[in-house]
């Protein structure tokens, strides 16, 4: 059988150069960075052992593991890095990084239990509890799994499930069951929706509650549908839909269009 095997009984660390095409990619600007990283080594360490399985197909580290290329870092309890051994490139195809996950790209970070990195489909997972991407722009938390699909780099996908909330670099917040947005190529966040229990509040600790809400970052303009609360301190407005405009600070509450009445509870 051919297995390389590295066991390291006095915890040394050790390090492996591998070449591993098309490599990781990026959270951003994947069409760019995948082009920069065909050829790039990516650096493989580890505290307890390093294994390789040819037959497999199977990288492995344990132990304080350690992947870099670039300006890309993942590390680890456990790293897998998987290709087809029947291909002579030995490309990888998938990586996937287990128990205290950290995750660096460039000016992104990413936290979790586990990591999913499927290089074919251009997509990463991190999953657990405590999930978390953070980008210069914002930062996005779920209790059950972030996927990042980036299949279409044009126009890439973000996925927060379980208790998503994504906070703004100013401090706005949107939050919900499931939060789904999309980017554009250059990795700009421009809509994201919030289904199930959809919360929002604005800079100003304005707050509005409904069972959707879909935001566009370029008008900074948030559309509430379903059980809409705008709540300001004490004073308490329900509808159908509202407007939340986080630049002015105005919100407005609509009726449904088909007879529903708005109402509101001020308090002087």
């Amino acid at each position: 059988m051919k297995v390389l095997n590295f066991l390291l009984r006095h915890f040394a660390l050790f390090a492996l150069l591998l070449v591993m095409s098309p490599g990781l990619l990026s959270i951003a600007n994947a069409q760019d960075k995948q082009a920069e990283t065909q050829t790039a080594p990516v650096t493989i360490e580890a505290s307890d052992f390093l294994e390789w399985d040819q037959n497999k197909g199977l990288y492995l580290a344990e132990g304080d593991a350690i992947a870099v290329q670039r300006d890309m870092r993942i590390s680890a309890d456990r790293l897998e890095a998987n290709y087809d051994p029947e291909q002579a490139g030995r490309e990888i195809n998938l990586m996937t990084a287990t128990g205290n996950v950290f995750f660096i790209d460039g000016e992104n970070t990413a936290t979790g239990a586990r990591l999913v990195y499927d290089l074919v489909s251009s997509t990463y997972s991190v999953f657990g509890k405590n999930a978390k991407v953070t980008s210069p722009r914002g930062v996005m938390t779920a209790t059950k799994k972030i996927i990042y699909d980036e299949s279409n780099p044009t126009k890439a996908k973000i996925n927060g499930i379980g208790k998503a909330n994504y906070t703004a670099d100013d401090g706005r917040v949107i939050s919900g069951d499931e939060i789904i947005a999309f980017t554009n190529e250059n990795g700009d966040l421009q809509t994201l929706d919030a289904i199930g229990n959809a919360y929002v509040r604005t800079v100003d600790n304005q707050t509005a509650t409904g069972d959707k809400v879909n935001y566009d970052f370029n008008t900074s303009i948030a559309i509430l549908t379903g059980n809409v609360e705008l709540i300001e301190g004490q004073n308490v407005m329900r509808g159908s839909r509202a407007e939340v405009d986080f630049n002015s600070g105005v919100s407005r509450l609509l009726s449904d269009g088909q007879g529903g009445r708005v109402t509101g509870i001020m308090v002087q």
